[in-house]
């Protein structure tokens, strides 16, 4: 895959809902839990967005995800049930929220609006270079809800890179381009000898 026809994306969301489990959703006329998961890149001080730019190697990208409450459910337009608990990753490692995913929902049902996960830090290296981008994939699921998206980072090849030169074919001595000759000549006299038996 050529990096050229990728559209870089920083950002990646996507959206889930999933019948409610529990014995008592809350509010009460619930009947499915709806979530935002997104997952974004971030330079070393895990503030700044990469965007649209290019990383290079040696350059540190700060991941962070986040699950986010969906007040309604687009399906039917009824309320969507809070949830909690869960684990979040982040390229296959533990990120989930220190103290855990909070219950999410509605204020009066004592939810918060999100939850974000710890950072990810990876240090860009001449092999994503190579390849031209990087993939990341964040997941969050708990016993009810699976969610997952990823993030594409566009990565440019770093300016302090060193770049083997062509080797530039060594011509052969006088010495020894005398020897091949010579050996050229001893097989075609061989050859000759061979044909001339043969007749």
């Amino acid at each position: 895959m050529k990096p050229r026809g990728i559209v870089t994306l920083s950002l990646c969301t996507c959206m889930l809902w999933s019948a409610v489990c529990h014995a008592q959703p809350c509010p009460p006329e619930a009947t499915a839990s709806v979530l935002q998961f997104s997952v974004a890149a971030f330079r070393s001080d895990g503030v700044t967005p990469v965007g649209s730019e290019a990383v290079q190697a040696g350059d540190i990208l700060v991941m962070r995800s986040a699950v986010i409450f969906v007040p309604v459910n687009p399906i039917d337009g009824t309320p969507s049930a809070s949830f909690s608990g869960g684990a979040m990753t982040i390229g296959g490692s533990d990120v989930t929220t220190p103290g855990g995913v909070p219950l999410l929902g509605y204020p009066d049902c004592g939810g918060a609006l999100f939850a974000r996960s710890a950072p990810f830090r990876r240090t860009v290296t001449q092999a994503d270079a190579a390849v031209g981008v990087i993939f990341m994939q964040g997941t969050y699921s708990n016993s009810t809800l699976k969610a997952s998206s990823t993030v594409l980072v566009r990565v440019q090849p770093s300016r302090d890179a060193i770049v083997p030169r062509p080797k530039t074919p060594v011509a052969p001595s006088k010495k020894r381009a005398a020897k091949l000759q010579a050996a050229k000549r001893q097989a075609l006299a061989a050859k000759r000898q061979a044909s001339a038996a043969r007749q």
